[in-house]
């Protein structure tokens, strides 16, 4: 059963807050699909109940673990090391040269 646009727009709204990672409409499935093996581990009968505990404060951690499934698990934040190469080489010299005011 296919979540609601409330209940999607609700999560969202949720991930936004949570990463600031926008998730376009085009992704709802993908957000369904993550969800739907919480359901079963949850006892939850569909993905929109699983939500509305979240929604409604009834279920403690289940924000956490639902935001585990949702956000991307790795970055390439470290894998480019230009920036690193940058600031180890020049951007940390020059300001180790400059006086303290």
């Amino acid at each position: 059963m296919a979540i609601s646009n409330s209940t999607f727009q609700y999560l969202q709204q949720l991930i936004r807050s949570w990463s600031g990672i926008h998730v376009s409409d085009k992704d709802k499935y993908l957000v369904e699909a993550r969800l739907l093996p919480l359901t079963r581990q949850h006892q939850a009968p569909s993905v929109e109940d699983l939500i509305g505990r979240v929604r409604d404060g009834s279920a403690d951690g289940l924000g956490s673990v639902i935001r585990d499934a949702l956000l991307p698990k790795e970055t390439n934040f470290f894998r480019d090391q230009y920036p690193f190469e940058l600031l180890r080489s020049k951007i940390f010299p020059t300001l180790e040269a400059q006086p303290l005011s």
